[in-house]
């Protein structure tokens, strides 16, 4: 199968590659693993990444618009008018460049895909987070752009990779074709830390002697903050929230907290955390809270990044994300209707630690990339 492959020639299309968020951290990953068996890989991207990534020598980033002619608004993804000309540009680019595979690894618009690549679309595979989208406007409207945002759908690929089951099932309600699906996660890299978590914390200014409970990544609307605050009036003195990333929330956090008297429940850090600090702040973490709202229906960056540095997650359930803990016994479910709880579930997580720690170590194992990886060539295989 890799044999079969040493000869292809792997477009990757990354839309989102310069809005914050770690999903891009995912696909480095994923480009490391996958250069071992192609000829070589070329990233289109519309203004490169948030920051500058290490690729191997193999692979290439190619960006193929100007920011400030497009007008780029880095704080919103469904600020899409730049898509018409990005993918103007890769059809353009497909047309003059022999090309085997063309994966495109999330969308934002499916309109711009469709007018630019359908001459291509025996050729592309499509990695969708999500099958149902936001939608603005009025009721008919919506109802619109979503009957035909499905319809395109169902014709842009070759191919099309789902990570959970909710949105495999939610793809097959709007018409794609069982045998079109294949549902494969991402993967797991194997990175140890050379550190002591007592230095970890003076590095980041963490109190050595708390718990921390880690709120990781961009502040997005479905991330739960509201259900986060929440949280925090039941936890005691000696535990405390670490907040770290980029807020795109429509409110003041410190604000937030002073309101609900619990700024000395947290502790912010609300900027863009660099790929070299990231996994600082897991090793400085005792847990990983996760409160995705119903809307979030795929996998979690952060929840993969929790058993990549080994760290139990707390998650809002029922839920694909609670529902991969339970299921690998990496951590503990939480309800809203019983918040109060979270005491209870940080001690029983504490008391079952050995034993949770054993279970997360074989998780890691399960999913790491040298296995997933088989997954998607086997689904490039398959197109050629």
């Amino acid at each position: 199968m890799a044999h079969s492959l040493k000869n292809k020639k792997i477009i990757i299309i990354e839309p989102k590659a310069h809005l914050a968020g770690h999903y891009s951290l995912e696909l480095k990953n994923y480009c490391e693993f996958l250069s071992n068996y192609v000829e070589g890989i070329l990233l289109l991207t519309p203004f490169g990444f948030k920051e500058e990534i290490e690729l191997p020598n193999n692979c290439l980033v190619t960006n193929l618009l100007n920011p400030i002619k497009n007008k780029l608004n880095v704080k919103s993804e469904l600020d899409f008018s730049y898509q018409w000309n990005f993918y103007f540009e890769v059809k353009n680019y497909l047309k003059s460049n022999k090309v085997d595979i063309i994966h495109i690894w999330d969308i934002i618009s499916t309109l711009p895909i469709f007018i630019n690549l359908y001459f291509f679309r025996k050729k592309i595979v499509l990695t969708l987070k999500a099958v149902e989208r936001s939608r603005s406007g009025y009721f008919i409207k919506k109802k619109l752009q979503r009957f035909f945002s499905n319809l395109i759908l169902r014709s842009i690929s070759s191919k099309i990779i789902l990570h959970t089951k909710t949105l495999y099932n939610e793809a097959i309600n709007i018409g794609i074709k069982e045998d079109k699906i294949h549902l494969i996660g991402l993967g797991i890299t194997n990175e140890p830390s050379l550190k002591r978590k007592k230095e970890i914390r003076n590095i980041l200014n963490v109190p050595e002697s708390k718990i921390i409970l880690l709120f990781f990544g961009v502040m997005r609307e479905e991330k739960g903050f509201q259900s986060l605050i929440k949280i925090a009036k039941y936890l005691d003195q000696d535990t405390q929230i670490l907040i770290a990333g980029e807020n795109w929330l429509q409110i003041n956090i410190n604000k937030a907290l002073s309101e609900n008297f619990l700024e000395e429940k947290f502790i912010v850090h609300e900027y863009y955390i660099p790929e070299a600090q990231v996994n600082l702040y897991y090793l400085a973490s005792d847990y990983v809270l996760i409160l995705h709202e119903d809307s979030f229906k795929g996998l979690s960056g952060v929840l993969l990044q929790s058993i990549q540095y080994e760290i139990p997650v707390i998650a809002l359930g029922p839920s694909e994300t609670s529902h991969f803990i339970i299921s690998n016994s990496i951590g503990s479910e939480i309800h809203l209707n019983n918040l109060s709880e979270i005491q209870n579930i940080i001690k029983n997580l504490s008391d079952d630690s050995k034993k949770m720690m054993q279970n997360i170590k074989v998780a890691k194992q399960k999913y790491n990339w040298e296995k997933v990886i088989v997954d998607y060539l086997k689904l490039y295989v398959e197109i050629n």
